[in-house]
Order: structure tokens, then C-alpha cells, then sequence
């Protein structure tokens, strides 16, 4: 059943058969998966899974919080209007998947900018030392490798544990809500297959 909310005034869906907080979830490992996968394999597209995993994780709180909404006798009782401000407390990493979320989509952030937070792409430079502790960067063999992480204003944070923390919030966000996980992929699967 397509609720009223999930289409707009002229009878369009807006969010294909995606209707549960869980069905984000389960998009969210998704995206982190790729991440993974293309990190290992060394692919600059890396950033773009980075992008797409941090916007997914920053408004799962838009799903929750319009939850209640959508399913009225759902029992969830969360302060739409205070949400964000509350998982952000409990979860300071979802600020930084925000800021990731936010600049890429809009490219300049006039508003909720927190410029102690930067996306970075990282090279280390592995060279050896000689006797008095100085690199011999003019010789080879020397090897850099490149990785991507986020600046918190006091460390730098691999995509890999900011997105474990994620993962890890959301999910015992949601089982503490009480959500229906059986209400989330495979009420799409049970669509697929009718």
C-alpha cells in the first residue's frame, strides 16, 4: 500500500518500493560492502560509495523520524522535531557522514557547516631512513599509498571504522525503536516475486 506521504501531489512515487527504516539499513551495508570492495581493489571510485554510504546513514534519522507518520498505529514514539538533535548526541559520527552528505550534494554549506570537519584523501609515504633518521625520498625504490578519511578536528578517521560505528548505531538504533526488521527487505522480495 502506498502511503499518501510517499508520493507527491500529481500520484508520483518518490522512493520505488522502499517504505522501512530497515530497507535503509539494509541499503546502508550496501553501500559499505561496495566501499569495501572497491577499496580493496584499489578503485578511485571509492569516494563515490564513501558519498553515497555517508548520505544513506545520515537520513536514515529522516526515515525514523517520518516513520510515525507514515505508519500511525506503528506505536513509535520518537519527537520528530527533536530527533536528529538526539541521534546526533548519541552518535557523533553521523555529524561527519552529514557533513560528507550535505557538501557533496550542495558543493559550498552555508548552513549546519561544521568546518572543523574535512574529507581527506591521505598519502602515506613509506621511504627509507638512513643513519641520521632523515628519508632518502630521491631514491627508489620509495612507495606512497593513498587512502581516504575524515578529519574530525582532532584525528583523522578511515572511511572503514567511521562506517563500522555507523552500521553499529543504526542497527541497535533500530532494534531499540522496536521496528519490524520483517517489514524491511523482504516485504520487497515478497513484491518481486507476486
Amino acid at each position: 500500500m502506498t502511503h499518501e506521504l510517499m508520493i507527491d501531489h500529481n500520484g508520483n512515487r518518490k522512493v520505488f518500493d522502499l517504505s522501512n527504516p530497515w530497507q535503509m539499513f539494509a541499503k546502508l551495508q550496501w553501500e559499505v560492502d561496495l566501499l569495501r570492495s572497491l577499496w580493496q581493489s584499489k578503485d578511485s571510485k571509492v569516494v563515490f560509495a564513501a558519498f553515497n554510504a555517508a548520505t544513506t546513514a545520515w537520513h536514515l534519522c529522516d526515515w525514523i523520524k517520518t516513520y510515525p507518520k507514515l505508519h500511525p498505529s506503528s506505536g513509535l514514539e520518537i519527537e520528530p522535531s527533536k530527533y536528529r538533535a538526539d541521534v546526533l548526541e548519541r552518535c557523533p559520527w553521523l555529524e561527519l557522514c552529514q557533513q560528507i552528505a550535505n557538501g557533496w550534494k550542495h558543493r559550498v554549506l552555508d548552513q549546519s557547516n561544521a568546518p572543523k570537519i574535512h574529507a581527506n584523501s591521505v598519502i602515506d609515504i613509506f621511504a627509507r631512513i638512513d643513519a641520521d633518521g632523515n628519508p632518502c625520498l630521491d631514491e627508489r625504490p620509495f612507495k606512497y599509498e593513498q587512502s581516504y578519511a575524515v578529519w574530525d578536528g582532532q584525528q583523522h578517521i578511515d572511511l572503514a571504522t567511521l562506517f563500522d560505528a555507523v552500521l553499529g548505531f543504526w542497527n541497535d538504533e533500530l532494534i531499540r525503536l522496536k521496528l519490524d526488521p520483517a517489514a524491511g527487505l523482504s516485504s520487497l522480495i515478497a513484491t518481486r516475486e507476486q
